[in-house]
């Protein structure tokens, strides 16, 4: 995370703003989906993906809001959103699986995001964790709080 952490850093610098930053696994393959901006008073954002080390923009993309500004519905690393509490709950997530009998849990998808519809931050952002059990050939996922207290848990 920390090294995620880094490459927004770089990408977009220290101010940017973001509805969404998903990392998905699978295997040894790793990519980076991020929809950011660093004005949010233009109510666009652009959709980049990262495969490797090759920073793509995928879309564009324009924000409607029916109340409050810009800014009541993104996030800012550092700020609203921890990248390292995203470890934290990976890990969480495999204890509570561990605790189940589930040993070989994968993670597939880990990602903080800006809900469409919200009334407060607190609420509005999550962060989830999508985990696959090769061997029962299940899935689980987790969702977390802003503050990382669970939400939900499918399995």
């Amino acid at each position: 995370m920390q090294q995620i952490n880094r490459d927004l850093q770089a990408q977009f610098g220290p101010d940017a703003w973001y509805t969404a930053i998903i990392l998905g696994m699978d295997g040894q393959h790793s990519k980076l989906i991020v929809e950011q901006t660093n004005d949010p008073a233009s109510l666009t954002q652009q959709q980049w993906l990262k495969l490797g080390e090759d920073w793509q923009k995928s879309a564009e993309i324009t924000i409607r809001l029916d109340g409050g500004k810009p800014q009541d519905y993104m996030f800012q690393l550092g700020k609203e959103v921890d990248l390292a509490l995203l470890g934290n709950l990976i890990s969480d997530a495999r204890n509570r699986l561990q605790e189940k009998g589930v040993s070989d849990a994968e993670v597939r998808l880990a990602s903080v995001n800006s809900s469409t519809k919200m009334n407060r931050k607190a609420e509005g952002i999550t962060y989830t964790v999508a985990m696959k059990s090769r061997s029962a050939d299940k899935d689980y996922s987790f969702i977390y709080n802003l503050d990382g207290s669970l939400k939900q848990f499918n399995e």
